[in-house]
Parts: C-alpha cells; sequence; structure tokens
C-alpha cells in the first residue's frame, strides 16, 4: 500500500517559508539588507548554492548569516517560496530579476523556466531588461527572441529613455543588427542621446536633438579653457584612428557640402563635456549604416557636432559622392526587408514591365502598403520548419533572395504557402530576377510566368515551378 499526499506537504513547508520559528540562518538580501529567515536543512537540499555555502569552510556557515545584496527582497521571497513548496509566481516585470537570481543562486532548472515563461512576455516593458539579461549570461533563445522583437519596433523604441539604462556591449549588439528596422538618423539621435545619459547631463533636454530645420546645419563649438586657448577637436584629442585623408576625399566633402552651405545653429560645450561626450559616442556610432543615411541629413545633423572623427567624416563624403565605390571596413545597408530591399520601389519596377502587366494588372491592384515581412532568415532561421511556421495560411507572398551584394531572385506565390505536400497553381505566380549595379541602376528580369506551380514541401522553404526553377532549401 502506498500513501502519497503532495498537497499537504507542499502546504505544510509553505507555512515556513520566512518563518523565525526554528530557523537558523539569516539572508540580509537588497541594498537595505531585509531580513529573510531560513532554515539549513531545507535550502541545503533544494539549492545548490545554500548546499556549498553551509559546509563548513565557508565564513557564512559559521555565523549563520548570508548576504545577497544583488537580489531585491521582492525577488529574494519568490524564490524561497519556490524553494520551499516548488510554485512560483511572478509579474512579468520581475522575470529578468529572477532569472539573474536563479543563475547566482545555480537553480538552472527554475532560470530555464523563467526563460521559457520571457520568451512568451517580451514586450515594450519587459524587452531591454530582458536583452540584458540574454546578453549577460548568453541566453541565446532569449536573446534571439528579444532581439528580434527589438529590431521589428526598433523605431519607437528606440525613443523610450528605458534604452538609455542597457549596458553599452549590450547597445552596440542591438543596434549593429543587419535586421534592425529603424532610421540611421533614429540611431544617430538614440546614441547621441545615450552619451549625455551616460555623462551625467540631460537628455531630455540635448541641444544636439534640436535638429535644425532645413536649410540649417548643427555646428558644435568647444568653449575655450581657463587660459583662453581654443580647445581642439576630437581629431587632436587623439580619439581618432583614421589614415591620413586624402585629396580625393576632401573633393569629396566640399561636393557634398555644396547642396549645404547655409546658416548654421551652433551648440557651446565645455571642454570636459565635449572630452566624454566624443569618448562615449566612439563606441558607438560605427554601429550606424551611413551608406543607408540621407547626405544632406550626415551634413546637417551629424558632422557639426564633431563626436564624430573628421577624417572618418570625409570618409563618408566620399562614399555619398562616390556610392560605386564602397569601402570594405564600412558596415553595409542592413537586410531587412525595410531597408535593404523597400518593397514599393521594386513592385513599382516590376509593374513598369510589359510582362508584369500582362500577369497582373487586373489581379495586382492592392495597396504595397498593407505588405508585411513574416520571415526574415537572418532573423528567424535557416530552416523550412521557421519558413512554414511563418509563411504557412499567410495569402499570397513574395519571395525575395540574394546571391551575392547585387544579384536578387524571388518569386511571387499567387496562393498561400502550406505544408501538405501539394501542387497549386494561378495565374498570379512568376519568378524574377533584379541586379542592382549601383543606387541609382536596376535591371529587372521575369523569367517564368506561365503555368508556373508552386510545391509545399514541408521539408523545403519556397519551392517554384515543376522543375524546381526556384526552391530554397532546408532542414525541418
Amino acid at each position: 500500500m502506498r500513501i502519497s499526499s503532495p498537497d499537504l506537504l507542499q502546504i505544510d513547508l509553505g507555512h515556513l517559508v520566512n518563518n523565525k520559528s526554528r530557523h537558523d540562518i539569516k539572508i540580509l538580501v537588497g541594498k537595505d539588507k531585509a531580513v529573510r529567515y531560513g532554515h539549513s536543512q531545507i535550502l541545503a537540499a533544494r539549492c545548490p548554492y545554500f548546499d556549498a555555502a553551509l559546509q563548513p569552510h565557508w565564513k557564512e556557515s559559521s555565523d549563520g548569516v548570508f548576504v545577497k545584496p544583488n537580489i531585491e527582497p521582492e525577488v529574494f521571497d519568490i524564490l524561497l517560496r519556490y524553494l520551499y513548496t516548488g510554485e512560483m509566481t511572478a509579474s512579468p516585470a520581475l522575470i529578468p530579476s529572477l532569472i539573474d537570481a536563479s543563475l547566482e543562486l545555480q537553480l538552472t532548472q527554475l532560470a530555464m523556466d523563467c526563460d521559457a515563461i520571457a520568451r512568451k512576455e517580451v514586450n515594450a516593458e519587459t524587452v531591454f531588461p530582458l536583452m540584458s539579461v540574454a546578453y549577460r549570461h548568453s541566453l541565446d533563445k532569449l536573446w534571439s527572441t528579444v532581439a528580434e522583437y527589438f529590431d521589428i519596433n526598433a523605431e519607437c523604441l528606440l525613443q523610450r529613455d528605458e534604452v538609455l539604462a542597457l549596458e553599452s556591449d549590450v547597445l552596440v549588439e542591438a543596434l549593429s543588427r543587419d535586421s534592425l528596422v529603424a532610421n540611421e538618423l533614429t540611431v544617430w539621435k538614440v546614441i547621441v542621446r545615450y552619451a549625455y545619459s551616460q555623462n551625467g547631463m540631460d537628455h531630455k533636454d540635448c541641444p544636439l536633438l534640436r535638429f535644425p530645420a532645413w536649410p540649417s546645419r548643427m555646428k558644435v563649438k568647444v568653449l575655450e579653457d581657463e587660459t583662453g586657448r581654443q580647445v581642439a577637436t576630437n581629431d587632436d584629442l587623439n580619439l581618432s584612428s583614421d589614415d591620413d585623408t586624402s585629396s580625393t576625399d576632401e573633393d569629396a566633402e566640399k561636393s557634398v557640402q555644396k547642396t549645404t552651405r547655409t546658416r548654421t545653429s551652433t551648440v557651446y560645450l565645455r571642454r570636459e563635456q565635449y572630452r566624454s561626450l566624443c569618448a562615449t559616442v566612439q563606441a558607438l556610432f560605427p554601429t550606424i549604416r551611413f551608406a543607408s543615411m540621407k547626405a544632406t541629413d550626415f551634413v546637417r545633423c551629424v558632422e557639426g557636432t564633431r563626436l564624430i572623427p573628421i577624417k572618418f567624416c570625409r570618409r563618408v563624403y566620399r562614399l555619398y559622392s562616390m556610392p560605386l565605390n564602397f569601402p570594405n571596413d564600412f558596415a553595409p545597408p542592413r537586410c531587412n526587408a525595410s531597408t535593404l530591399l523597400p518593397l514599393d520601389p521594386w513592385l513599382e519596377l516590376m509593374e513598369k514591365t510589359s510582362t508584369f502587366r500582362r500577369c497582373h494588372r487586373a489581379k495586382h491592384e492592392g495597396d504595397h502598403s498593407k505588405l508585411k515581412m513574416l520571415y526574415l532568415a537572418s532573423a528567424h532561421g535557416f530552416s523550412a520548419k521557421a519558413f512554414h511556421e511563418r509563411c504557412d495560411n499567410q495569402g499570397p507572398t513574395l519571395t525575395i533572395a540574394s546571391t551575392d551584394k547585387s544579384v536578387f531572385i524571388g518569386g511571387l506565390n499567387g496562393m498561400s504557402w502550406a505544408s501538405d505536400c501539394s501542387w497549386r497553381s494561378t495565374e498570379m505566380s512568376f519568378i524574377f530576377q533584379f541586379k542592382v549595379e549601383n543606387m541609382a541602376s536596376v535591371s529587372f528580369i521575369i523569367l517564368r510566368y506561365q503555368d508556373l506551380e508552386t510545391f509545399n514541401n514541408p521539408n523545403h522553404g519556397p519551392m517554384f515551378g515543376r522543375k524546381y526553377e526556384l526552391y530554397i532549401s532546408g532542414v525541418s
């Protein structure tokens, strides 16, 4: 005969949580050292950290007092109840702190459970603390989830003050992502705000963010020091490691600036402020994809701040004046659906071809702005499973893939994708190729549009044509 009463055991042990009755250890938690009471036998049996800490060679084991200043009282209370009863109840806002505390106390299973919960609760309030936790502890699945949310909502999230609390390494990692969907001028703005915040300056009243209305330009002047001398710019402060500026770069600078020779909006900074802002910005500005920033925005709002080395600025001018000579050490445009391949220009280009008009004039009259990204391999994973999870039963889809930096292939499926190993056909489907010679020259060819069928294979990505004229293989 076997009798089991786990519920009663859980209830009885729950009565001992933070109970002074027969306690033999104290835990001082948080910055204010709030007192929590524990029972060494229970904690040692349930928690690897306390099992090791209660050994005779540990100092705390002799006086029975443990100090955990990194764990807030409300978080430790949840952990204590979990250790006694096996139950854990917490609001989404506390999940990041719980993951931190669980890993500190070596509660691996609880940390994994919190990780799984966190991936379902990502929102504007939790994304920043979750990014910090995921990056700090190398939680790959959690980082992938929160980074994807951040990428898609970056334009709004970068306006929030919470982004200024991120560690510098985390912010660099987030802003460096190819799949980030944000205007590069927005990225510059958050870098300036972050520099102000990190150096104890008022980021809410930042004069460098009062970008002048057209046609004015931003210009920063550094106040003279106590001796009356003009303070040097960042190049003279040895904050730049660029090679000597060539005459070609100088010519490019003059060429680009011809369009913005207007009055300036001057901001004055003290020497100490200027030095500290430069030091912070130096670590962050390489995350900006200057190739995607408008030249007029760069000249009016970025270059004049003098927070970026002048020699680097001249190389940017050269990029704008000669886009075909793209420098190898410059970050390329981001590879997301809104920046690398803006949908409207490509669709407009398609519609200008006679083949497209014959195929689609009567059938493709939708609003291009309603198109949305369903699947991005670099963000969602290079697998057939990820593709079908996001694209099946979604209606007509446009597929675009790159073979190198200048050649793109793709297809339009006029029906929904599925995972039922079926062939489907519609007059709306076709496959195409376009080649980008430079920013202004694009060639577009429809490869096939008559009797084109699609195959819904759950073990592969999109498949076009009975002879598999275009398909993307994958492992489910």
